[in-house]
């Protein structure tokens, strides 16, 4: 009893680190996730709010995405 609760445990630990994107794929499917992979979002004017939404769809596997922002930064060359 106690090596088959040892393989389950072991199962149920392989098939949750099996894919970088288990939660994705569970609370969305696999089209989802392969929607969310093919997408592109631009981030106009990159506020804080912005760039924590950003970093939201980054992390579950965004396509790509592009910054958009002509604000200028002190003290940083442009060279």
């Amino acid at each position: 009893a106690n090596l088959l609760r040892s393989v389950i445990n072991l199962n149920k630990k392989k098939m949750a680190t099996d894919n970088k994107y288990d939660r994705q794929l569970r609370l969305w499917g696999a089209n989802g996730q392969k929607a969310l992979s093919e997408s592109c979002i631009v981030l106009i004017n990159a506020t804080a709010c912005g760039t924590e939404t950003l970093k939201n769809l980054v992390l579950p596997g965004i396509g790509q995405f592009h910054i958009i922002d002509d604000a200028i930064v002190p003290g940083v060359s442009n060279h």
